[in-house]
């Protein structure tokens, strides 16, 4: 039975790679915004855009 408070050390390890993703993606908009690159407002085109931003990266660490 799987314990759901302490994940296998793959999994965990799997959560962590993900979330490193979503951070260095988060500092990238940041780094757009504060250079005025990119505006606070988003919109679904920008959306679909982070959201495609996430899975290249998912597939580059493969």
């Amino acid at each position: 039975m799987s314990n759901t408070t302490n994940p296998e050390p793959r999994q965990q390890s799997e959560s962590h790679r993900i979330a490193d993703i979503f951070r260095d993606l988060a500092s990238s908009l940041e780094k757009a915004i504060e250079t005025g690159h990119r505006s606070r407002r988003i919109d679904a085109d920008d959306l679909i855009e982070t959201l495609l931003a996430v899975a290249d990266r998912l597939d580059e660490d493969e």
